[in-house]
């Protein structure tokens, strides 16, 4: 089960006990076997966990309802390819007036949060890798990240300007790390969250923060590591943010942090995806 479905078997045998997701049956010698019913049950559950889904909401599903789920996954899957095919098309002709239509309709569709997250970070996952083998020239990935910032722009711009309670973020990147699109994306997730922001952007050396009285206020920091950093030199970061910005509760992402095994000073969270931040204010 665990070879074919790709869940480990200690996690099979925690959803059977604390949701009775399957029920086994044993051998003679006590071996757990299942059948093709329940197997194919493990499968859809795994595909829609894969996509998002919480574990205790689709093993309340019935085999029907499991089924016809993972057939809406599949078919949107299916247009998200082609969404970001046409991306990629737009980008490849300088088409800024094609591009910008087509992102516009995607976040009509989905609205922003799930369009960024289903179509527009695989879209630039997908430009990442055409760059890494020579498929596409620096000046076309410039030409849509612009794009794709003003938009995460005008978006946090909008959401600043609701009501906002006492909590606030600050949003920053380091001195040498320039990839502002999830930071911006995450300023915008949080201006929904009701905090108010501080966004200061890519390159801030380290020491400004010791000298901005307005921190002063800051419950909470967000930052991300995606460009290359040795072990020690991340580390030596995390740890002089502690001391620039005592009392704060630090939030960090990035390519960086799954490269490298840190144990995190006190205070700071490590999320993996953007869903884990929505998720750290209900």
């Amino acid at each position: 089960m665990e070879v074919i479905s790709g869940i480990k078997a200690h996690t099979i045998r925690m959803w059977e006990r604390r949701y009775g997701l399957l029920k086994p049956s044993r051998t003679g010698t006590n071996i757990r076997f299942y059948d093709d019913q329940e197997l194919r049950r493990l499968m859809n559950v795994a595909h829609l966990v894969g996509c998002h889904y919480k574990i205790s909401k689709v093993a309340r599903m019935d085999d029907d309802q499991l089924r016809r789920l993972v057939l809406e996954q599949n078919e949107l899957h299916a247009g998200q390819e082609a969404i970001i095919s046409q991306f990629v098309m737009h980008m490849l002709h300088f088409d800024s007036a094609g591009f910008s239509r087509l992102l516009s309709e995607v976040m009509a569709r989905y609205g922003f949060e799930e369009a960024v997250f289903r179509v527009i970070f695989p879209f630039l996952n997908k430009v990442g890798t055409f760059w890494q083998v020579g498929s596409v020239y620096p000046a076309q990935e410039h030409f849509i990240s612009a794009m794709i910032r003003h938009q995460f722009i005008c978006e946090l711009e909008r959401r600043q300007l609701e009501p906002k309670g006492e909590k606030s973020m600050l949003f920053f990147l380091h001195e040498n790390e320039l990839h502002e699109l999830p930071l911006l994306y995450y300023a915008a997730v949080a201006a929904r969250k009701g905090f108010r922001i501080i966004y200061l952007g890519p390159g801030v050396p380290l020491s400004d923060l010791e000298h901005l009285d307005v921190l002063a206020g800051v419950t909470h920091v967000l930052t991300v590591f995606t460009n290359a950093l040795e072990h020690e030199e991340l580390n030596t970061i995390l740890q002089r943010l502690t001391g620039l910005l005592p009392g704060k509760e630090f939030i960090i992402s990035g390519h960086q942090l799954k490269l490298h095994s840190l144990k995190l000073p006190e205070g700071f969270t490590l999320i993996s995806n953007y869903h884990d931040f929505d998720a750290m204010f209900p």
